[in-house]
């Protein structure tokens, strides 16, 4: 039978075989070199935003619109491309949220765990080279050159769009390719609604991992009920969301001095930072034993990444390799050979992903750019530094209060735990988290990770995973973070 719309002569045997198995990326890659430019679903641009053999695209436009001086609510419908029947949401948005928050509140909406990347564009699609693309910090990391577009967290909603009809793309998970479209239906003056919910929508969410099933008869031997849409429980999930937007920015909005601290607080601070020597080292081989748990699940990972159970957890024979060597299991009883049975592994695991380390991709447990540096305990050292630096605020006074706090987490103080202390400073020195006073699960949030490193690093934990702040490997850490050392 005779092809229709012949476009060139066959290919040679094999070679269009190998085209088939391609990747998205492979093929990109290959056209980019006859100077073929892809746009569409799946076709994400190379690398850093860079051509191969060091050609580079044009610059990518700047379409974004101005800020709104007061926010409105944006009425918008945010439809997943291609399915059948329609899988959809229509969503009341604050103009001033960010990108960020958006994707959070998108992920809630259709029922995902926020396992991949994403990204946003206008103009376009968001891999195409003509449209302004918003990508999470995430994508930005893997880029090996220039991120490919301005990072969601610094963009809001209102810069996307501004009149009814304008449409924002955003893309979640690079594999499946879930591409939605957010379209903006109204504008309606804020009264007295949340800054975000879901009016309504139609039919669940497709799985994670499904093969970007999208057919309704398909999903419906994926889902219990691909009819099912619960508007009040995606509610809640984003009355979640929306509280932690709008904690207060401490990481880089305080600029906080001991002159303004209610004076019998500096004292404490003061004596939580005489233990931060510079010239008291540990022995660098206790360092490295100490380091062994984060090297070995990163070695476990290299060099193509680290195949996961198709529940997603640790294979067990990794799972009783990890807990062998983390202090935080050593009392826990059980064989210690399943993650979800296994809870210091898994929260192991977890911190290595809020760290930046480690993230899952395809079924694989993969390193990130930082992982892929953390090759030895020197260098795990340095970045381990850095994460924990990230994860405080850059002001050094700042860093340096809650850091120091971090050394006061010791069952016995009389003035309370440490997040209290600080939460209490912090109030005493002009800050509030609303109309109140700064509250200590908000200062707890926000060093939760910073407090789960130092623990995993104690020789011997205190009760829920609090750091041992004796430790002299605790102690070093914090030392070359609060004085700038790594």
């Amino acid at each position: 039978m005779a092809r229709k719309n012949p476009v060139g002569p066959d290919l040679p045997d094999g070679l269009s075989d190998a085209i088939a198995n391609m990747s998205p990326l492979e093929l990109q890659e290959l056209m980019a070199q006859f100077g073929i430019s892809v746009v569409g679903p799946g076709a994400p641009p190379p690398s850093g935003g860079r051509g191969l053999y060091g050609f580079t695209p044009p610059p990518r436009p700047d379409l974004r619109r101005p800020r709104r001086s007061s926010p409105v609510i944006l009425r918008v419908r945010v439809d997943l491309k291609g399915a059948t029947p329609p899988i959809w949401r229509r969503l009341e948005l604050s103009s001033d949220l960010e990108l960020a928050t958006v994707h959070q509140i998108i992920q809630a909406c259709f029922g995902w765990w926020d396992y991949h990347l994403h990204r946003f564009s206008i103009g376009g699609d968001p891999f195409a080279w003509d449209a302004q693309v918003f990508v999470c910090e995430e994508d930005a990391e893997h880029s090996d050159d220039e991120p490919d577009g301005l990072l969601d967290r610094d963009v809001r909603l209102d810069e996307t769009m501004s009149v009814p009809g304008d449409v924002l793309q955003y893309v979640y998970d690079y594999g499946d390719h879930w591409d939605l479209s957010i379209r903006l239906e109204a504008i309606v003056p804020i009264t007295d609604q949340p800054r975000a919910r879901c009016i309504t929508g139609r039919r669940a969410g497709p799985p994670e991992d499904c093969g970007s099933v999208r057919d309704g008869d398909e999903l419906a031997t994926l889902l219990d009920d691909p009819a099912a849409f619960d508007v009040e429980m995606v509610n809640a999930a984003i009355d979640e969301i929306i509280d932690d937007a709008d904690r207060p920015r401490l990481r880089t909005e305080l600029e906080l001095s001991f002159r303004r601290m209610d004076p019998s607080l500096v004292g404490v601070f003061v004596e939580a930072g005489l233990g931060l020597d510079p010239d008291l080292r540990p022995d660098p081989a206790e360092v490295a034993d100490r380091l062994r748990p984060f090297l070995h699940l990163l070695d476990r990972c290299r060099p193509n990444g680290l195949q996961l159970t198709t529940a997603g957890w640790l294979p067990p024979v990794v799972v009783e390799e990890v807990a062998a060597l983390l202090p935080t299991a050593a009392e826990w009883i059980g064989k210690k050979n399943r993650e979800d049975l296994t809870p210091p592994v898994h929260i192991f695991r977890g911190l290595l992903t809020r760290l930046g380390l480690v993230r899952k991709f395809k079924g694989k447990l993969i390193l990130t750019k930082a992982g892929k540096g953390a090759t030895d305990p020197e260098r795990l050292w340095r970045v381990l530094g850095d994460k924990l630096a990230s994860l405080s605020p850059s002001e050094p006074e700042v860093l340096g209060i809650l850091l120091r706090a971090l050394l006061l987490v010791g069952p016995d103080r009389s003035d309370g735990s440490a997040a209290e202390v600080v939460a209490r400073a912090l109030t005493s020195m002009g800050w509030s988290e609303g109309a109140g006073p700064i509250r200590p699960q908000t200062v707890d949030d926000i060093w939760d990770p910073a407090r789960r490193l130092l623990a995993e690093l104690s020789r011997k934990p205190v009760r829920g995973w609090q750091p041992d702040p004796s430790d002299p490997v605790v102690r070093a850490l914090l030392t070359d973070v609060v004085l700038g050392l790594v």
